[in-house]
């Protein structure tokens, strides 16, 4: 939730984290599916700031392809940059924020690459309840990065070059911040 910016309780803080996982239902292959984040952010008073990047999730494998038989390395992603920037009102009760969001739809086989870019915004509100609990909303519209500007002319894999799409997401959640060592 974007408006979670002007509500932190640090005046700076930064994030990296990479997550793997390995699973034969997903990726035959046995390759790992992965997903991994960087950020930074500042709060002033009443403000939020900051800078991320996103991969929620990248797909990668050595198929065999249908048409020529020959093995092809494959990766499938959605990378996201995203700036935010919040603030809070009525005495740091009601946050509100907004991320613009630049897109990169990696679609990559072997050495050739069909990537593209698009943009988005994300919205959120932040509501501060009695006994430091926070009750918040969030929506991101749907982004649909389509095929690279070249028309997939390659035959290993046919239609390799689409749309890559993360779907709209609203959210709603609670939370509890008691103090500045704990949050949930």
């Amino acid at each position: 939730n974007p408006a979670g910016y002007a509500m932190m309780t640090g005046s700076v803080s930064a994030q990296i984290n990479n997550t793997s996982f390995n699973d034969q239902r997903l990726q035959r292959s046995g390759d790992s599916v992965s997903s991994s984040q960087w950020g930074f952010a500042v709060s002033p008073e009443h403000w939020g700031f900051s800078i991320a990047y996103y991969s929620p999730q990248t797909e990668s494998g050595t198929y065999v392809s249908p048409n020529t038989g020959d093995t092809v390395k494959s990766e499938v992603s959605l990378k996201e940059l995203r700036f935010t920037v919040a603030r809070a009102f009525f005495g740091d009760e009601l946050s509100i924020g907004v991320a613009f969001e630049i897109a990169k739809a990696v679609r990559e086989l072997d050495e050739a690459a069909s990537n593209a870019f698009g943009s988005s915004v994300q919205l959120g509100a932040l509501y501060r309840l009695p006994n430091h609990v926070l009750i918040g909303a969030s929506f991101s519209p749907e982004v649909n990065v389509g095929p690279s500007g070249h028309p997939d002319s390659q035959t290993v894999i046919p239609g390799f070059n689409r749309a890559v799409i993360r779907p709209a997401l609203a959210t709603l959640g609670t939370g509890w911040i008691p103090n500045r060592f704990f949050k949930l």
